[in-house]
């Protein structure tokens, strides 16, 4: 049997020399499968080693800083007046025209003065009659009384009661007629129509020959002495602005800014918008070339000017730590915390801790490096939007937030 199996399978190879030449193979596969991601891993730790982000840098500088609240405004005169006629009558004559600037003494229109004039007239006249009766009545209860004495039975005491009462009537008489020749010159003067206060003609609503009545308006004109500068500031920051602070504002049209001077703080709020009104008188050289009406944007510097490192809010950025900027030290990109205060209109952000001046901050690639990271410094490609080298005054405004909240 065992000559028949040998026969059978002539070329057979022991069994355990099969298991070993599996084993090997076995082996040396799962020692090749080891040794090649060792290898990847070192050539991408090398790599990354030599890996350098560009960036862009910009040395910190120190700017002027100046702590104020915007508003919005308007520019407004003192008050707007309505002349109107006191008397009832035809317009003899309208002496003015828009725009003329007049005064108290100046006569803008005359109101049927003649009719006037004779009524004053005929009023002294009628004084003139009450007095002179009232003269005759005293001397005769002069005459009477003496008479009387004289002889005591020659007047009854009803004779002299009579004569003491057509005195006080005639006493009455003379006041009244007094007092209408006061009303009608009165009348006289207020048909010449006179400003009750200096300022310029707005509008003429009368016309020669027209009739008004006592009450119609026959022009309105403004008062611009003093002109007044009127804005609104939410009632969180009212308690910052008092009497006496100076106050810059600008209207379109006019290249430089005017001053003007907060003369009351409203006491209240406005209960639907919850805005407190200001009000300031304008102290500028340039004040008479403003109309009022015209819409203005108001600054109001409500803290001490301090000189703090001002930066690009782009090279900010935000974390679970606080707010990061990335400086330039050695060829490595270095984070630093940072405080911030408050923002500009046009992307700088004031650094009130965590930077130096003179310090030398990434500008450009901060997002993709990491603290520690190689970098390499590339020229300036072209200005970016908020990095002026001279920034403007940080300002607060209803609309800007606090970085360091």
């Amino acid at each position: 049997m065992e000559q028949m199996k040998r026969q059978r399978y002539p070329g057979a190879r022991p069994s355990w020399v099969l298991v070993l030449s599996v084993l090997a193979v076995t082996m040396l596969a799962c020692s090749g499968c080891a040794e090649k991601p060792k290898g990847e891993s070192a050539r991408d730790a090398r790599a990354k080693r030599k890996l350098k982000y560009p960036v862009e840098l910009r040395k910190v500088q120190s700017f002027p800083v100046e702590y104020t609240l915007s508003a919005v405004g308007s520019v407004d005169a003192f008050e707007r007046v309505e002349v109107v006629a006191r008397v009832a009558g035809v317009l003899d004559k309208v002496a003015f025209e828009e725009g003329n600037r007049v005064t108290t003494s100046q006569v803008l229109a005359e109101v049927d003065s003649e009719r006037y004039r004779l009524a004053v007239e005929a009023a002294k006249a009628n004084q003139a009659r009450a007095q002179a009766g009232l003269t005759e009545a005293l001397a005769a209860l002069d005459r009477r009384r003496k008479l009387a004495k004289k002889d005591p039975g020659a007047l009854t005491e009803e004779e002299i009661a009579t004569a003491v009462a057509k005195v006080s009537i005639l006493t009455a008489e003379v006041a009244q007629t007094r007092a209408a020749l006061n009303l009608s010159e009165v009348d006289l003067r207020e048909s010449c129509v006179r400003s009750p206060v200096d300022g310029v003609i707005q509008t003429r609503q009368a016309q020669t020959g027209q009739f008004v009545q006592r009450g119609s308006t026959i022009t309105t004109l403004l008062r611009r002495d003093p002109l007044l500068l009127r804005f609104s500031v939410p009632a969180v920051e009212a308690a910052r602005i008092h009497g006496g602070m100076t106050v810059r504002f600008t209207v379109a049209g006019f290249a430089n800014p005017f001053r003007a001077v907060v003369s009351h703080v409203a006491a209240q709020a406005d209960p639907n918008s919850r805005m407190v009104t200001v009000t300031a008188r304008v102290d500028d050289p340039g004040r008479e070339a403003l109309k009022p009406g015209s819409f203005a944007e108001v600054t109001v510097p409500i803290d001490a000017e301090v000189e703090n490192p001002v930066i690009p809010q782009s090279a900010v950025r935000p974390s679970e730590r606080g707010f990061l900027v990335f400086l330039y030290e050695n060829g490595v990109a270095r984070e630093h915390v940072v405080k911030l205060g408050l923002r500009t209109a046009d992307g700088q952000v004031e650094v009130r801790s965590g930077l130096n001046p003179g310090d030398m901050m990434i500008l450009r690639g901060s997002d993709a490096v990491r603290d520690g990271s190689e970098v390499e410094v590339e020229q300036p490609r072209s200005r970016h939007p908020g990095s002026s080298s001279t920034p403007p005054s940080v300002t607060s405004t209803r609309r800007a937030e606090r970085a360091s909240k």
